[in-house]
């Protein structure tokens, strides 16, 4: 019994030894592309269910707006209410 404890302990911490260094990963990959993000050149906004989410710094200086303007809204309505095609900009963007 103790050596099954021996062994099952030794895992734990193995296993707490990997999970750890794998957050530092994370973490420093998250810090590294956030970095890329924001000293874009480019205007990036980021959609996740039909909504911006986020965007980087040259958003806002490139359409002279705040983030409150653009997060939590969806693309169609900084659209035309039609496309160039004749499709309404709500039906593309979905």
């Amino acid at each position: 019994l103790l050596y099954t404890s021996y062994i099952y302990g030794n895992a734990l911490t193995d296993n707490y030894s990997k999970i750890e260094k794998q957050n530092i990963e994370l973490s420093d990959n998250e810090k590294k592309y956030r970095r890329l993000f924001e000293s874009s050149n480019d205007a990036i906004i980021l959609i996740d269910n039909k909504s911006y989410f986020d965007c980087n710094l040259k958003t806002f200086s490139l359409f002279q707006c705040t983030k409150e303007y653009i997060i939590s809204k969806e693309p169609h309505l900084f659209s035309p209410e039609f496309q160039p095609d004749g499709q309404a900009s709500k039906e593309k963007a979905d």
